[in-house]
């Protein structure tokens, strides 16, 4: 922690209300003990629930305290939790100096924070406890008090930070007053207005019963829609009721009488020996446990000296009983021995019946869960896509499926017919217009020859044609009977084909609509369907990598297994040669004895080495201060020979000659 950190820290505990009156050599030599309940009393005055020891207590139970608080003032460490915790045992600078330097930064926020989770926190209750039926209950209202407690604490807050300002609440004072005395001038001129009218009083009536009537027909709607929205669910009930008959008949087709006996006595079998023998078994043993940990609860004495004595009593334990076992073993009568297979058997078989009975257990539960589930899900449906769009079944889609493809070979046949209908139609009509060409040709032509004189021209054309002319004309009359035929005959035919036309033409548009609300069904529902296998990928995607995570974990506890087996082996090897007593090897215990021994006569060595050094440390001492005393004369000598030669400078003997240099 840095220089100024401490000082802002030293700050605050020499400040009201703490009054420590500490400087940074004092704070820095602080003992962990005083460190720790300084931090205590730094809590205590955030969290006024938190209340420093007075006495030493347990530090298991003053590091409980200590992280309890702080998780409940939301304090993140930097460091992993395990080395925090252990730093703040020790009364670790690194560790509570940050802390404290957090606290004091943010005092005023988390004594509002240590207020309000006195409120908030919620109290946690085993799910066992929870089973319960009216502590259950208590817990719901509980937790619905807390929602209370924050809606209420929201608008209390938001009520004391608001800023009102009173010149805006008077103008609209003011605002409202001119509005009320623009609504009573109204009034006035309405009174007046209606005094005048000569029939008033039965306008009067007439208005205040049709307010009346409005009411009662507000009502009246009012009680419209209720009932229709309770014919509507009892709707949704008859449907649910007819889809569980039709799943009941369903399922009942191909049972009898004997085979729903023998299902029933199956069950009967099952919960029988799970509520005589299975039941008992566990409540038996969840007692037990029950008995040990409120023995253990009670115990006020119970230390990390005391666990470990009964870790050392339950492995002496354990270890008799093995000893016990092997005794057995090797006293087993011969006639015995023929009932071990039979023993091994019928211990096998309860295995056996007790795992079936727990699958058997599990599989209803998860059949239950899944039961629920898929109800939720088809409500989920409904409310999507509404009332009247259920989930359809493969039978029924099938059925929907077979009606859709005869309704659509119909609709093609007819509409080839109606292809076939509508060129033969436009094919008469071109005809028709052809003759009526031809017919006006022709009488454009008899009206020239008929237009100089009839009689004379009719004679000399029939004297010029004449057989020619007689025989067109029959020929045209024969063909112009024989189309009128034809088109007499073509009308006959089609008159029934339109007739049957118009009502498929309607069934096709009902067809065609009905498609279209099926196509739209059905792409709902597939979506719906994506969505679900999506979610089923991501569910068998999390599966598989769970399933790795577990082979991970097999193949460690299968390595951890192997070292096991070969500490096991080496243990054996060990008993073995202990109970031989072989001179030529020796046993693991007396190499590790053999390797005290050594490891002892070296700490006797290095002991005496010790003392032998704590006794010349002395003389070593005072020889390194003499030493340093005459290293610092000399460098005084030298300092001072240099000033010499700065003030006289320095005189050059050689032969015949003195000079002298001044420096």
């Amino acid at each position: 922690m840095r220089s100024c950190d401490n000082k802002f820290v030293i700050s605050c505990l020499n400040a009201e209300p703490f009054n420590k009156k500490f400087n940074l050599i004092s704070f820095d030599a602080i003992s962990p003990e005083e460190l720790n309940q300084i931090l205590q009393e730094v809590l205590a005055e955030i969290d006024k629930n938190f209340k420093p020891a007075d006495e030493p207590e347990d530090p298991e139970h003053m590091i409980i305290r200590l992280l309890n608080s702080l998780r409940v003032l939301k304090y993140k460490p930097a460091n992993n939790l395990s080395h925090f915790r252990q730093g703040l045992a020790k009364g670790d600078k690194k560790i509570i100096h940050p802390i404290l330097e957090w606290l004091f930064q943010n005092i005023s926020e988390l004594k509002k924070r240590a207020y309000l989770a006195q409120f908030l926190v919620k109290v946690e209750i085993p799910l066992e406890i929870l089973a319960n039926v009216d502590i259950a209950a208590l817990y719901e209202q509980y937790g619905k008090l807390i929602e209370e407690f924050k809606a209420v604490h929201k608008e209390y807050v938001a009520a004391t930070t608001a800023k009102i300002n009173i010149a805006e609440l008077r103008a609209d004072l003011d605002a409202m007053q001119r509005e009320k005395d623009i609504v009573l001038k109204k009034i006035d001129q309405l009174k007046k207005k209606t005094e005048l009218l000569p029939e008033k009083d039965i306008m009067f009536q007439e208005s205040r019963l049709l307010r009346i009537e409005k009411e009662k027909r507000k009502e009246f709607m009012n009680q419209i829609s209720n009932e229709t929205v309770l014919l509507q669910q009892c709707q949704k009930k008859q449907m649910s009721m007819m889809h569980q008959l039709e799943d009941l008949k369903q399922a009942s087709q191909g049972m009898t009488v004997e085979g729903i006996l023998q299902k029933l006595n199956e069950e009967k079998e099952v919960t029988t020996y799970v509520t005589n023998q299975k039941l008992p078994r566990e409540i038996e043993q969840v007692e037990k446990e029950l008995k040990i940990l409120e023995s253990v609860c009670n115990d006020d004495n119970l230390s990390r000296d005391s666990v470990v004595q009964i870790s050392a009593k339950i492995e002496e334990v354990n270890q008799e009983i093995n000893r016990q076992i092997e005794k057995h073993l090797i006293s087993v009568d011969p006639a015995s021995e023929k009932l071990v297979p039979y023993r091994q058997q019928a211990t096998l078989i309860a295995q056996k019946k007790s795992t079936a009975a727990e699958q058997f257990a599990s599989l209803k539960k998860t059949l239950t869960s899944l039961e629920t589930e898929l109800k939720e899900k088809e409500e989920k449906i409904k409310d999507i896509l509404g009332e009247e769009s259920l989930i359809l079944k493969e039978e029924d889609f099938k059925r929907y499926v077979n009606k859709l493809k005869t309704r659509s070979s119909l609709y093609k046949k007819c509409r080839s017919e109606l292809t076939i209908i509508k060129t033969e139609k436009g094919i008469l009509s071109r005809t028709a217009d052809l003759l009526v060409a031809k017919g006006r040709k022709l009488n454009v032509k008899l009206d020239e020859t008929v237009s100089d004189d009839p009689e004379t021209a009719r004679q000399d054309n029939i004297k010029n044609m004449g057989g020619e002319i007689t025989s067109d004309v029959t020929e045209l009359a024969v063909l112009i009977s024989q189309l009128h035929s034809d088109i007499a005959e073509c009308k006959a035919r089609i008159v029934p084909k339109l007739d049957d036309l118009k009502p498929l033409q309607k069934e096709f548009k009902d067809i065609g609509l009905e498609y279209e609300e099926h196509q739209n069904n059905y792409n709902r529902k597939s979506a719906i369907l994506d969505s679900s296998i999506m979610k089923l990928k991501q569910e068998v995607k999390a599966l598989r990598e769970e399933q790795e995570r577990i082979e991970s974990e097999k193949s460690l506890i299968m390595a951890q297994s192997t070292i096991a087996k070969v500490d096991l082996q080496r243990v054996r090897n060990e008993s073995q040669l202990y109970l031989n007593k072989s001179k030529t090897e020796t046993t693991i215990k007396e190499k590790l004895n053999d390797k005290i021994a050594e490891k002892e006569r070296e700490s006797k060595i290095l002991k005496d080495q010790q003392q032998v050094i704590d006794r010349s440390q002395a003389k070593l001492l005072k020889q390194q201060e003499i030493w340093t005393n005459l290293e610092l004369l000399f460098k005084l000598k030298l300092n001072c020979m240099e000033k010499a030669k700065k003030k006289d400078g320095v005189l050059y003997l050689q032969e015949g000659a003195e000079t002298l240099i001044l420096q």
